[in-house]
């Protein structure tokens, strides 16, 4: 897809039209528009009114769909341009114009990139009849000086890009996306950037010690691999570390799930899909900043070999764990991958994605994912850059009296404190145990985040929630660093 910017002086009657503006501002950005528009908007000429959010107003020389947005924010932005590129498959200009000047700014361009490249994926990925893929060209007239407003559309389509191919990752099913399709996806898309991959097979992670990871894995006849990416640029000022949990599918092993809903546990990579896709748009952006990401994947399955409930397992940190629910899985994986990052790197800061507890979505419904930090001022940056893209997120407490329900007799620590009630809250005290006194930690929970029903799919899809937040703070902080 190619998105170009130009003056709304150059725009012309030849193209459809497509116009993004603020509903309070309606009437005010309709007086804005160019002359050669005034006929088309004869109240006679409107054919369609798809929904309150989209007027549509034809005739014989152009036709304009004028889409209203709640307000002038990221996420709306994003969304309208979405479902704008779902309602009109077929070659297009898009104009935005608007008095009120936040509207207008660089950022809310990069949310109008996004937005193109999110409602042009391609859902059926496995149907015989294959959809047509459409050559989009699209051209975003706008008041922003020229070199201004490309560059924000090239920044917005850097990211839109990595969103549609991780979003189509989460898409596959659990036999089709595998650890080793994960892994090869990843060494794929890494050999055009400066991404340094190693992925280690089930041979080396018995011999690294990584046995959280290996015991998860081992009742699968798709062998668990740990994926280990690293962009390291040139004069990097800092190196970040990011862990995300990939189970490519969860039966929830012998402790085994109710079959409800169980075809969506395919998105539980959804953190794993979050650390690859920021690392990527991270490189294609050229941040100035080491990235490593850590991704420990496994199928969660049962099996003669599987690990079981009140087994006693090592892991990589040394730590002897008491397993209670082998569907308590995903904070095994975690475990091993946050050790193993900190004992091979130096971090200033970790952060690790999970789609872990279903007490995050009891909490907080589907609106955004929790967040438990160990450092204020990373999690105040955090949330700056939450309320930037429009990906909720919302702190939790790490109070000290949690850690008793983590206590075993038997081991050094127990996994999972069975019990219905603060089970987010419990997971990343398990979590937390693991950090050695790391002291830049933030641990996300988007369970409640990573699948999302839209206006394209019958289903929920694919997110890529967290990338657009982690780029967001990555970039904010070089900003603040200038």
């Amino acid at each position: 897809m190619q998105i170009n910017y130009r003056s709304i002086d150059e725009i012309q009657a030849k193209n459809d039209v497509w116009v993004f503006i603020p509903k309070q501002d309606k009437e005010t950005t309709q007086a804005q528009l160019p002359a050669f528009l005034d006929q088309v908007l004869d109240p006679k000429s409107m054919i369609d009114g798809l929904k309150k959010e989209v007027t549509v107003y034809h005739n014989k020389e152009v036709t304009v769909h004028f889409f209203y947005i709640n307000k002038a924010n990221f996420i709306s932005v994003k969304t309208a341009a979405a479902e704008a590129i779902y309602l009109r498959h077929k070659h297009a200009a898009a104009v935005s114009v608007s008095l009120d000047a936040q509207y207008m700014k660089p950022y809310l361009l990069e949310a109008l990139a996004e937005g193109f490249w999110w409602g042009a994926q391609n859902l059926g990925l496995h149907k015989s009849e294959s959809r047509l893929e459409a050559s989009w060209g699209l051209t975003v007239y706008g008041n922003l000086p020229l070199d201004e407003g490309s560059a924000a559309l090239q920044r917005g389509s850097h990211t839109g890009e990595i969103l549609q191919r991780i979003g189509s990752l989460v898409n596959e099913p659990g036999n089709v996306c595998t650890p080793r399709f994960m892994a090869d996806f990843v060494v794929k898309e890494s050999l055009t950037r400066s991404i340094q991959v190693q992925v280690h097979d089930a041979s080396a992670i018995q011999e690294k010690g990584l046995w959280a990871l290996w015991n998860v894995g081992k009742g699968s006849s798709y062998p668990p691999v740990l994926i280990e990416m690293d962009y390291h640029p040139p004069q990097a000022t800092r190196t970040i570390g990011l862990v995300g949990k990939g189970v490519t599918f969860d039966t929830g092993g012998v402790s085994l799930k109710d079959g409800k809903n169980m075809h969506y546990m395919k998105s539980d990579m959804g953190g794993a899909a979050a650390v690859i896709g920021t690392i990527l748009a991270a490189a294609d952006c050229g941040l100035p900043y080491r990235i490593v990401g850590i991704v420990p994947s496994a199928e969660n399955h049962i099996d003669r070999l599987a690990y079981r409930p009140g087994d006693v397992i090592p892991s990589y940190s040394g730590k002897t764990i008491e397993i209670i629910n082998t569907d308590a899985e995903g904070r095994l994986l975690l475990a091993d991958g946050i050790s193993y990052i900190l004992k091979n790197y130096k971090l200033d800061h970790l952060i690790d994605l999970a789609t872990l507890t279903g007490s995050a979505v009891q909490t907080l419904g589907y609106q955004g994912a929790a967040l438990f930090c160990n450092d204020e001022s990373l999690a105040d940056a955090l949330r700056q850059s939450s309320a930037e893209c429009g990906e909720k997120i919302w702190p939790f407490p790490l109070w000290e009296e949690y850690q008793k329900e983590l206590e075993s007799t038997i081991a050094d620590i127990r996994h999972f404190h069975n019990s219905p009630l603060a089970g987010a809250i419990v997971a990343a005290k398990f979590l937390e145990s693991f950090l050695d006194g790391f002291p830049s930690w933030a641990h996300l929970d988007i369970a409640p985040v990573a699948l999302k029903e839209t206006v394209f799919s019958k289903e929920k899809i694919g997110t890529g929630f967290g990338i657009d937040l982690l780029i967001r703070w990555l970039t904010d902080m070089h900003e603040a660093s200038r």
